[in-house]
């Protein structure tokens, strides 16, 4: 299974709110038909872009893994 992931945040005010927005929407028309709960949305807050799945399964691969976002962090940011 994979144990990592690597992300970009979305957490951006405006965007939080029109997650926030479409979830409250959803939820008045569909919820509780067909199994549509809120728990199947994420909040705004905590809204992310995954990019990458990893599978790190020992303290050798999670420190390589590390030492490499290190090493290309300065050109992201």
């Amino acid at each position: 299974p994979y144990t990592h992931f690597i992300a970009l945040p979305l957490n951006d005010s405006k965007v939080g709110e029109k997650v926030s927005s479409f979830t409250k929407q959803v939820l008045q028309k569909y919820g509780g038909k067909k199994g549509i709960e809120d728990r199947l949305f994420v909040s705004g807050s905590k809204l992310h872009l995954t990019l990458l799945m990893l599978k790190l399964n020992t303290t050798e691969e999670i420190q390589k893994a590390v030492d490499l976002l290190q090493k290309i962090a300065p050109a992201i940011y």
